[in-house]
Order: structure tokens, then sequence, then C-alpha cells
């Protein structure tokens, strides 16, 4: 039978075997009735500040342990291999070709008034370009491309 909350009467809340357990009167004291960490399974509170003694003290052993905890900082784009980049050598005509593809796919860059010639990683960028934010961006997009070591930059600015 379901009964509405209409028809239930204090008396049948107060003789329900769970009221005897727990009073939610308007008397009652919030930590008769709010749930703990232990009811919600989390476990036992920890002291949030003020140390272990909760004078705001923090022992030696505690603090040295967080210390050896904690992960080296370390840049995460760079794996533990990174030294074998430095050591690559790259044939001078793949970085020729790369250098030229970039300026090519560089919309504001008129790659086809720039000459490309790579020897021993030094690239040296030859031609007449209109402005100097293009000759910037020239330079920005060659050197970006792995292998370079050194730029010269041998470009004009149309008068």
């Amino acid at each position: 039978m379901v009964r509405r909350l209409d028809d239930i009467s204090r008396t049948d809340i107060e003789e329900s075997p769970d009221s005897r357990e727990l009073d939610v009167g308007p008397h009652a004291s919030w930590k008769e009735w709010m749930l703990t960490r232990e009811d919600i399974g989390y476990g036992p509170a920890q002291q949030y500040e003020g140390g272990e003694h909760g004078d705001g003290s923090v022992t030696r052993e505690r603090r040295r342990g967080a210390r050896a905890r904690r992960a080296p900082a370390r840049d995460p784009a760079v794996g533990p291999y990174w030294q074998r980049l430095q050591r690559r050598e790259r044939p001078d005509r793949w970085i020729q070709a790369e250098i030229e593809e970039t300026l090519f796919f560089d919309t504001w860059v008129d790659a086809n008034r720039i000459t490309v010639e790579v020897r021993k990683g030094v690239a040296t960028l030859i031609g007449t370009l209109q402005s100097r934010h293009e000759v910037d961006l020239a330079l920005d997009d060659a050197r970006r491309v792995p292998g370079v070591r050194q730029l010269r930059n041998h470009l004009e600015i149309e008068p």
C-alpha cells in the first residue's frame, strides 16, 4: 500500500525503526543527520592545514618525502632520446627541398623569386622581394626547417 506524504503523521515517523536511530526534528543537531566521509566510504578525514600535530609544523621526514615523490620538471614535448636530433645530419638536397616547399606553401612569400642553396647545413636565400616583411617571413620559414645550422640572407628589397 502506497501512502502519500500528507497521510503520514508525526507519530508514524517516530514509531518507524529508522527514526529511533536518527532524530531529524527541528531541534536535531546537524551532526546527527549529516553524512560524514566515513558514511560514504572515503575514510577518515585528514588534516588539511596545520601539519600533523595541528600546530602548523610539518616534520622533516614528511617534507623530505614530499620532495622525493615529486617528478623532475622537464619539457613534456622532449623525450628521453632528444639528443639524437642534434646528431642527425640531413643531406643538403633534402634540406633545400624542404625549404623550397615551406616557402612555396607560405602564401605571404613569393617563392618563385627566391633561390635556395644549401652546403653543409648552411642555407643561403638569394633573390629580390617586394617588402621587408616578406623577407622576414621567408627567413623565418627557412629557420624552422630541421637541419639548417646557419642561414645567410642574400635577399634584396625592390625599390
